[in-house]
């Protein structure tokens, strides 16, 4: 990876984390996800969180190629599908449709993308960050803890379909708050170049 991609993508991963801070906010305040400054956040999040994960798959994927391909594309599909969910909500919220729709959205239901398919992406991603030690592994442990949470808010809200529920909202505020948190963390590591100084000393153990 350049060193200028790494700085671009680092950048991006503190937008990333954020931008979900900010949908996090916007959901506790407006109790609307699909509201207008809720959208915009999680379509800031879908369109630079892509430019993170690139960055990491690039770091992975001398640890297991096959492993980290499928995690690049697990976090592609995960960041747009978050994105195109999202910008169908700003599309409405600018020119609400005449008759509105009460089924689930035919392209991220109920967050299959944005929540499961993104979780299981974090997961397959930070596990080869702590097989192959090439960030801090805090971030690495960060990150399955993130994926874990964004699948079972999934089920969980695949299951209540109630957006209200204790235990939606309570995988709602603790994701919201553990998935940003560890894409500032990825952001920072890159961004002070972490990545040459733990390589440096993985290779000096050796």
């Amino acid at each position: 990876m350049s060193a200028s991609y790494q700085k671009f993508s680092g950048l991006l991963g503190i937008v990333t984390g954020l931008a979900g801070l900010l949908y996090l906010g916007f959901f506790v305040a407006l109790k609307n996800p699909a509201a207008l400054p809720a959208a915009l956040s999680l379509l800031v999040v879908g369109i630079c969180g892509s430019a993170v994960i690139v960055a990491l798959y690039q770091l992975v994927r001398k640890v297991d190629e096959g492993f980290a391909l499928w995690g690049l594309l697990l976090g592609i599909a995960g960041a747009g599908g978050a994105a195109i969910h999202s910008a169908f909500d700003v599309a409405s919220n600018l020119h609400p449709p005449a008759t509105p729709f009460d089924y689930a959205s035919p392209i991220d239901p109920r967050g299959f993308l944005t929540f499961a398919v993104a979780g299981l992406g974090a997961i397959v991603v930070s596990w080869l960050i702590l097989r192959g030690s090439v960030l801090p592994r805090a971030v690495g442990y960060l990150g399955i803890v993130a994926g874990l949470l964004l699948i079972a808010l999934y089920v969980a809200y695949l299951v209540l379909l109630n957006a209200t529920d204790p235990l939606v909202l309570g995988l709602v505020l603790i994701s919201g708050i553990v998935q940003p948190v560890w894409y500032l963390s990825v952001g920072w590591s890159l961004l002070q170049g972490e990545t040459a100084r733990v390589g440096r000393r993985v290779a000096t153990a050796r």
